[in-house]
């Protein structure tokens, strides 16, 4: 049944909201809105995303921009953070038996700061206090009796068998590589050309003698090793006993302080052993030598006890919420830092940094997907991170070098983190068809829309959050009529009576302007007349296309007749949509009919003017036509069809 034609008076072209019923003389009397309106959907899903703690439950929200992804999403992930546990903080360490490996440790919250700043403190007093024992007079003089002791013993061996060679005809020469035993003639060596002019018996006796001389040349060699030995064994004991209190008792303090925590006894147990072993490193010829600062690059020992914290949530409160505005590979998984020295590029555990991966574990990461599928790797080395619940610090450049470079492998981070991505219903598609990954690793799809019901909740809601933005953005409050306007033009955006637009980004952009026109007027709030004035100055600043198209019309340039009428024209208007201006554009549509048998010819879509939907319109029409006259018998006609003065 064909429907009825309705008359549709012009006041009901667009919906006009009522100012009074709103109770309030501006809106400085409302409390500013707390809640997300008109996304109950996305907001479900969100909520689900974020309390979920299974594996995969990541969140991809998607949604045209303006709709508000980013601040409802913020908002609901911080509300949820603040009820949740402070994460850990990370250190990495040296590694004093494997250097290219640097050892993670986790603290609980503002105690990676703590032992950053009780090491420096060690490390400062050790560069102080350790060379003064070194210069005590005591320090000097026990050391020196242990190495004379030693040396007095050696010596008396060496000259018992000094004697004992001479006396059997045969001297010690010492070279490089230690002692040898020379045969003697009249107390002087004898040189090769004299040993083999010696008659053969003669010098067969002497190579036995040589023989037997030389095992016990060798045995007081053993020995005298042996007192080496056992010298550096005393003068070792020596240095410990004196610097052990140096160092054990500063150590104590930090072990009493991270009684607590074994991963920290245990690195402090191995600076304990590897100080005690190393002490003559740390005080060069040069008296003048000072620790380096902690993130320099290490300088001699010092460095080597410093802390290096990556993840500090000393003033974290709840779980953290990390928006990574450039989600490159290494913003992302951290990186290892090289300073140049002497030729070549050097790094140590000190210039390893953090991603934002490292600071939002325990916590939520959003990142914006058109950022994170420009950056080469980022979305592998993510997907490798949610996979195997681990942060591991790679170089980007071992991704796609063959050659093999030696750094560091630092030892990975367990990964407990909510991924949340922001972008739009084509790359989750994309990414739903083409990486099979990606269903496993982001369950939860939170869909936000541009509308929501026009009810008298609603536009309440409206109203709080007008109130809620002119308190963030230090804007001027509003009376109920400009609130009123601000609806209207709610509608508006959505193109529906019955519907109010959740493109808020747009409605705050209006209330900045509309305050910058009410301020200049002078006015105590904004009204509907500072509304209509920012409506009419954003379209001054935007018809340029369609004033210039209007003369064209008054002038003549463009075609189109408003009075009488004539068989196989009409006029049209085509909907232009410029992302920022949206216009009509006035066209004369002609159509031509004459004997054939070609149907119906769009004149556009043969000279390829013409889109898919004017396409689609002609084929429809085409339809019609056959349809309708050409049931029974088939139509014996052509007909032509234009947008005239369609250049573009």
């Amino acid at each position: 049944m064909p429907a009825r034609s309705k008359h549709l008076s012009s006041s009901r072209l667009r919906y006009f909201c009522e100012p009074s019923q709103f109770k309030f003389k501006s809106t400085a009397e409302l409390k500013p809105l707390s809640e997300v309106i008109g996304q109950e959907r996305a907001v479900a899903a969100i909520d689900l995303g974020v309390n979920i703690k299974n594996f995969g439950f990541n969140i991809f929200a998607v949604g045209p921009v303006g709709a508000g992804r980013t601040s409802t999403i913020k908002e609901a992930v911080q509300k949820c953070a603040r009820d949740m546990a402070c994460p850990h903080d990370w250190c990495y360490v040296n590694n004093f038996f494997h250097p290219d490996q640097p050892v993670a440790i986790r603290l609980k919250a503002g105690m990676g700061k703590l032992l950053v700043q009780m090491m420096s403190s060690f490390i400062s007093q050790l560069s102080t206090d350790i060379p003064n024992v070194v210069r005590s007079e005591d320090y000097q003089k026990q050391r020196q009796e242990i190495i004379d002791t030693s040396q007095r013993a050696q010596n008396e061996r060496l000259a018992k068998l000094e004697q004992r060679v001479r006396d059997k005809g045969f001297g010690l020469k010492k070279i490089t590589a230690g002692l040898i035993m020379v045969p003697l003639a009249d107390g002087k060596p004898l040189t090769t050309q004299q040993i083999e002019a010696l008659p053969a018996k003669e010098r067969e006796k002497m190579e036995q003698q040589g023989r037997k001389l030389q095992e016990e040349l060798n045995e007081e060699l053993t020995a005298i090793q042996k007192l080496e030995y056992e010298a550096k064994k005393k003068l070792d004991e020596h240095q410990r006993r004196f610097m052990g209190p140096v160092v054990q008792h500063p150590l104590e303090r930090i072990r009493e302080e991270f009684r607590d925590h074994k991963e920290v006894l245990e690195y402090l147990k191995s600076v304990e052993e590897d100080l005690l072993n190393n002490v003559d490193k740390f005080f060069p010829e040069s008296e003048e030598r000072q620790p380096p600062s902690p993130g320099s690059h290490s300088v001699g020992y010092f460095g080597r006890y410093h802390v290096n914290l990556i993840v500090d949530n000393s003033k974290t409160r709840g779980a953290p919420v990390i928006v990574e505005t450039n989600p490159t590979y290494n913003n992302l998984v951290g990186r290892i830092d090289r300073i140049p020295q002497m030729g070549t590029l050097v790094t140590d555990f000190s210039m390893i940094r953090s991603g934002s991966l490292h600071r939002a574990n325990g916590g939520f990461l959003i990142i914006e997907a058109s950022q994170l599928f420009q950056s080469p790797m980022a979305w592998q080395a993510l997907k490798r991170s949610l996979k195997n619940r681990s942060l591991v610090i790679t170089d980007l450049s071992e991704e796609f070098s063959h050659i093999s470079v030696k750094t560091l492998e630092p030892e990975p981070i367990p990964l407990d983190v909510k991924i949340i991505i922001i972008g739009n219903n084509y790359m989750y598609n994309v990414l739903l068809m083409g990486d099979e990954e990606f269903k496993k690793l982001f369950k939860i799809k939170a869909d936000f829309s541009l509308e929501m019901e026009l009810t008298a909740k609603n536009i309440l809601n409206y109203a709080g959050y007008i109130a809620k933005q002119c308190q963030l953005e230090n804007l001027l409050h509003l009376t109920p009529d400009a609130v009123g306007r601000v609806v209207e033009y709610g509608t508006e955006l959505v193109g529906n009576q019955t519907k109010l637009s959740t493109r808020f980004t747009e409605i705050r952009d209006l209330l900045v302007e509309s305050n910058y026109w009410a301020t200049k007027a002078g006015h105590e709030f904004i009204e509907r007349e500072d509304i209509q004035r920012a409506f009419s100055q954003k379209k001054f600043r935007l018809n340029k296309y369609e004033t210039r198209l209007r003369e064209m019309i008054e002038e003549g340039t463009i075609f189109i007749n408003t009075t009488g009428e004539k068989v196989g024209e009409v006029n049209g208007l085509a909907y232009l949509d410029f992302r920022d201006y949206v216009m009509g554009k006035p066209a004369r549509i002609t159509a031509k009919t004459f004997l054939g048998q070609g149907g119906v010819i769009a004149i556009d879509r043969e000279a390829k003017m013409s889109g898919s939907l004017h396409n689609k319109g002609i084929l429809t029409l085409s339809g019609y036509l056959n349809g309708h006259f050409g049931v029974d018998k088939q139509l014996s006609m052509s007909a032509s069809i234009t947008f005239e003065q369609s250049y573009e």
